[in-house]
This record gives C-alpha cells, sequence and structure tokens, in this order.
C-alpha cells in the first residue's frame, strides 16, 4: 500500500488580508507554507485523514441543505449552480464527522454567512470540476475572524493516474516544536512580575 501523500494550495481572506497557504503531507509530517513561514509536524497518517476529512465535511453539500439551484446544458454536460443554507450546511458537517467518530466542537466556533458554489459534469453526470465560495466569522483562541474560502476543485477519472507535485525543499521546513520553543525563548519575560494581573 502506498503512503498517502497530499497537496492543496490556496489562500484565506483574513481581516481584509490575502494569506496565501500551501499545505502538504508526506512521510508522516504535515508541511505548511504561509506568510513566509515554512514548517513541518509529524502527523501519523489517521490524524492527517481526519484533517482532510475535516476539511471536506464543508465542501460537501447535501440536496436538503441547497437554497436554490440552477442547471444549465453545456458542450460536454451541464452546469450546475447552488447557494446553500449555511445553518444546514454546520449542522450537516457536524453529522457526518460525528458519524465518523470525530470531534464536532470545531464547528461550533464556525459561523457560515453564506456559501455557493459551481460544479460541472459530464453527460453521464459524472463530476469534472467544482468552485466553492464560504463566507464565516470563526473563533481562533477566543478572538472572532472573519475568513473568505475559495475552493476550485479538479476531479480525476477513475483509474486516471494522479500526480501530486511537491516543493523540492520540504527538507529545509523547520520543526513546528522546535520553532515554536525559539519563538518562547524570545520572548523578554524579565517584569512580568510587576505587572498586577
Amino acid at each position: 500500500v502506498e503512503e498517502m501523500t497530499m497537496a492543496m494550495t490556496g489562500s484565506m481572506d483574513m481581516l481584509g488580508q490575502n494569506v496565501p497557504m500551501s499545505t502538504y503531507y508526506k512521510d508522516g509530517y504535515i508541511y505548511t507554507e504561509s506568510m513566509g513561514m515554512k514548517y513541518k509536524e509529524e502527523t501519523p497518517i489517521d490524524e492527517a485523514e481526519e484533517l482532510l476529512s475535516q476539511n471536506n465535511s464543508f465542501s460537501e453539500v447535501p440536496v436538503d441543505a441547497l437554497e436554490s439551484l440552477d442547471m444549465k446544458t453545456t458542450d460536454n454536460g451541464y452546469e450546475l449552480t447552488y447557494v446553500a443554507d449555511a445553518t444546514k450546511v454546520v449542522e450537516y458537517a457536524k453529522e457526518l464527522l460525528g458519524s465518523m467518530g470525530q470531534d464536532t466542537s470545531a464547528t461550533d466556533q464556525i459561523n457560515i454567512k453564506n456559501m455557493s458554489g459551481t460544479t460541472v459534469v459530464d453527460k453521464d453526470y459524472n463530476p469534472i470540476s467544482a468552485t466553492i465560495k464560504m463566507e464565516a466569522t470563526m473563533v481562533v483562541e477566543g478572538m472572532e475572524m472573519s475568513v473568505v474560502l475559495d475552493s476550485d476543485i479538479k476531479y480525476n477519472s477513475i483509474n486516471d493516474g494522479v500526480t501530486v507535485e511537491l516543493p523540492a525543499d520540504l527538507d529545509s521546513y523547520e520543526d513546528l516544536s522546535a520553532l515554536t520553543e525559539d519563538m518562547m525563548e524570545d520572548i523578554d519575560l524579565e517584569g512580568l512580575e510587576d505587572i498586577d494581573l
């Protein structure tokens, strides 16, 4: 059995600033590049699969969670455009994660304002591509943040080979635990004892 390899690239709109982010998985590590930093974290494959399923849970929209659905015919098949009911999407994601025995607490920290998307299928209704746009607020370390997620998805045909492109410099990514320790050492704690909390 081949070891799982993954590559995801995209960006998040956080507090009005576009933040590019790339995430990779290889040989038991999750590698992340964002905001000029490159770091890795040792992650067993079952935990990596759980993270991936949590991300995917918000990209799957059941029919009963749709507010509207329009379909038009194309030369190669059909294009479906939808607007989702944000509340029902969160409920569905929570049910999906719970049915897999995974932690659902993260969904309580997410408030989806709106979600829409387009799915392109061929004449046999096999998916070809999809786009998803979601605007939400989420609570991170007690602070509410506005987030805009834009996803572009391409589906490979069954039995088609898939090539995962990874950066050549993964060996240079710093270990997250060591990086965190270095950051803590750089913080000047002198004088904190004089602060009346």
